[in-house]
């Protein structure tokens, strides 16, 4: 009996023992991996946001340092930097800035972001020699993390359809831009509420500089400005005045424009400078031809041509734009499908990011009402805007 019960003793605590040392079972195991789900679920949006968040900063951050560095700019040289001439155009280091600089806004900024290593390329150099070809080839294709948007996650070169010739450059830009790509940008500079912000109005046919001789382009600039000029602002009038009112040029940075800090009769801390350009999801890689679904006028060329769509947006216009087209102008998301060449927007979901004259950045809401908008795009319109209700 003694040892019967023992070892019922024994059986027992061996089966306690056993069942002591148990693992999970599946059901019990599906359910932690069900909360685990649940947890990543609940988890994911709050990363995601915070990522996004993260990205807005440094977007916000690229404007300040433009802004800052276009104030730095229009105290060296009394004007904000010019947009250039038209899509034609390229850099010339040996141009200096302002009115004569064929390259837009960002490459008159390059100095004063701390990026004159960029600036000097091909300084001193003559157009058309195997060295000077080299020197603007780096440029164009180097990549500058501030003027791009890291929400967009757009490629460091994107291709490009830049006309050819590009002509102060040459031939071999459009090859290179179709094979290899080159630098575009996600920020655009203020052309106002102008009519027409595109320097093409101005320098079509113009005669190139492929020889490194501007003389000729010169004497064409000084007629064909004389005729257009893009200062008469005042009012739309009739037959010639209101041929001569849609081409005032109203924004900040425009076809050589030299616009001083006095000039911003709104006040600086009242009108754009710099910002966020709109562009459809799918055209962020570029296009080798104009019939693909990637290719846009908005952004068909690099950072460093001339006045053109690509690196400039404007507002609608009340005067000179019909009013059915008011919605065109208005800024969004970027959203597939949906190809727009002339107004502001971003990858971010709520709004997008301006710099004003004054350095400061602000963050626009897609809602904007027009005629806010409008104003704010306008350097010399008169109407103030209340920027705590933005």
């Amino acid at each position: 009996m003694r040892t019967f019960t023992t070892s019922g003793r024994h059986c027992r605590q061996s089966q306690r023992g056993l069942q002591s040392q148990r693992g999970f079972t599946l059901v019990e195991l599906l359910v932690v991996i069900a909360i685990i789900g649940i947890l990543v679920a609940l988890l994911l949006p709050a990363i995601q946001a915070a990522r996004e968040a993260a990205r807005r900063a440094q977007c916000k951050n690229n404007l300040k340092q433009m802004g800052l560095a276009a104030l730095n700019h229009e105290s060296t040289h009394g004007f904000y930097p010019t947009g250039g001439w038209n899509y034609d155009w390229g850099p010339d280091p040996n141009r200096g800035f302002g009115k004569k600089q064929p390259a837009g806004w960002m490459y008159g900024l390059l100095p004063y972001m701390e990026l004159q290593n960029l600036r000097n390329l091909g300084s001193g150099g003559k157009i058309g020699t195997a060295g000077y070809q080299q020197a603007m080839t780096q440029l164009i294709q180097t990549s500058v993390d501030a003027y791009h948007c890291p929400s967009r996650s757009t490629p460091v070169l994107a291709l490009s359809l830049w006309n050819s010739p590009v002509k102060n450059l040459g031939n071999w830009v459009r090859p290179l831009a179709t094979r290899e790509g080159i630098f575009k940008s996600d920020y655009a500079a203020n052309s106002g509420d102008t009519m027409f912000s595109d320097g093409a109005e101005w320098f079509s046919g113009s005669p190139n500089a492929l020889n490194g001789d501007y003389s000729q382009v010169d004497d064409f600039i000084t007629t064909k400005f004389s005729q257009l000029p893009t200062d008469f602002c005042d009012g739309p009038g009739v037959g010639r005045d209101r041929l001569l009112f849609r081409r005032c040029q109203s924004g900040v940075s425009y076809v050589r424009s030299e616009i001083k800090m006095a000039q911003i009769e709104d006040g600086t801390t009242n009108t754009y400078l710099f910002g966020e350009k709109y562009m459809a999801p799918e055209t962020y890689t570029g296009a080798t031809s104009s019939s693909e679904p990637s290719f846009s006028f908005g952004s068909n060329q690099g950072a460093y041509c001339g006045y053109e769509w690509d690196n400039q947006r404007r507002a609608w216009n009340p005067v000179a734009d019909l009013e059915d087209n008011q919605e065109s102008y208005q800024p969004r998301a970027d959203t597939p499908n949906f190809t727009s060449s002339l107004i502001w927007g971003s990858a971010h979901p709520s709004a997008f990011h301006m710099v004003f004259c004054d350095g400061s950045v602000h963050s626009i809401t897609y809602d904007i009402d027009p005629m806010t908008h409008r104003n704010l795009a306008n350097r010399r319109d008169g109407n103030m805007t209340d920027l705590s209700g933005l």
